[in-house]
């Protein structure tokens, strides 16, 4: 019994604290540590962080990979948090036999601004189209299958927006219920590229 109350603790801290960030992103406080960052590598060590997690859950994992640097300025941990969420997400909500790709696009522009663009793309159940509106928020969930029981606080993609906002990005998501959704983060190129 003590060792449930000590995961509950742990479960609450972490919930507290993902509240707290939140708070202080939203408010445009967060504090972030943006040195030049090659996102192509950080996201080959992400994809490989959850390899196991889709492997075990019986789905296929790419990453469409551009080889040469791709320079953003950047908070690691932050950003990396951004993705680790995205493919988890994916992960839990792609049933068995289905695949998840992300894949990187550098240069594209957007209203006069150059951004390096990350998609992460599933097979999953999608989200219907009257929900998308809503996915940032704090706490939303899509529908009974996103409970708690089978998801996490509805924090996650709420603290991806504002934190991808933080760095002077944006998420687009594109999803059609039962066929799969997308989620693109764009980030601004940095000053050397």
């Amino acid at each position: 019994m003590l060792l449930r109350l000590h995961d509950e603790v742990i479960r609450l801290g972490l919930l507290v604290e993902d509240l707290h960030v939140l708070s202080l992103a939203e408010a445009g406080r967060l504090a972030l540590d943006c040195k030049p960052l090659d996102l192509s590598a950080r996201l080959e060590q992400i994809v490989d962080d959850v390899k196991m997690e889709a492997e075990e859950n019986e789905l296929e994992l790419c990453f469409f990979v551009i080889k040469q640097p791709v320079t953003v300025m950047a908070d690691a941990r932050r950003i990396t948090q951004v993705f680790i969420n995205l493919l988890t997400n994916a992960i839990r909500y792609t049933p068995a036999g289905g695949k998840i790709s992300v894949v990187m696009e550098d240069k594209v522009k957007d209203q006069n601004t150059v951004y390096t663009c990350v998609s992460v793309k599933d097979t999953g159940i999608g989200i219907p189209a009257e929900e998308l509106d809503h996915l940032f928020d704090r706490f939303y969930r899509v529908e009974k299958a996103r409970s708690r029981h089978t998801g996490g606080t509805g924090l996650g993609l709420s603290i991806a927006h504002h934190f991808v906002r933080a760095h002077g990005g944006f998420i687009r998501v594109v999803s059609e219920h039962d066929h799969g959704t997308t989620f693109t983060v764009y980030l601004p190129l940095g000053n050397d590229t």
